[in-house]
């Protein structure tokens, strides 16, 4: 009795977790949505332009790192490439960015479909080779070698290695 008792709170726990991951993408991405929009039309970033790049980046870092943080593995080879991509941006300057904001703003909207909920990503799972499509031209366009490591497990082999 005791045993069943565990099971069903740490499921409740997972599906609670589950559930504040959601609600929170949710959010994310709709502020991704306005800080797409307000690049849309822009060239060579000035200095603020490129700081909101930046910020850009690195929430769209941040939701694909939670997703595959939160069990979703099939987000982790994006998860890499995109925080190189988010490291790179962070120094963007005197190049356009429009071909980088088209990608990313297909990213978000494509996320928004797959990020509904645990359902709605398996749905969607052809969608992530779409999303990772476009991440790809974005290194690409920011001159941005793809990683060599792609896969959860082989960053933890090499983790492993180092002692970590």
């Amino acid at each position: 009795m005791k045993r069943r008792a565990e099971k069903y709170l740490l499921a409740t726990q997972d599906r609670d977790i589950l559930k504040f991951f959601f609600e929170e993408s949710v959010d994310l991405l709709q502020d991704l949505m306005g800080l797409g929009a307000s690049l849309k039309g822009v060239g060579i970033p000035n200095e603020s332009e490129a700081a909101t790049l930046a910020e850009f980046a690195q929430k769209l870092n941040r939701l694909i790192g939670g997703t595959a943080s939160v069990g979703f593995d099939v987000f982790a080879p994006l998860s890499r490439k995109m925080a190189l991509l988010a490291e790179r941006y962070a120094n963007i300057r005197e190049i356009t960015i429009r071909l980088l904001i088209i990608n990313l703003n297909n990213v978000v909207t494509h996320l928004s479909e797959c990020l509904q909920d645990a359902e709605s990503i398996e749905r969607k799972r052809g969608k992530i080779g779409e999303i990772e499509k476009k991440i790809d031209i974005c290194l690409s366009a920011a001159g941005v070698r793809a990683p060599e490591v792609k896969s959860q497990d082989e960053i933890d082999d090499l983790l492993a290695g180092l002692g970590i």
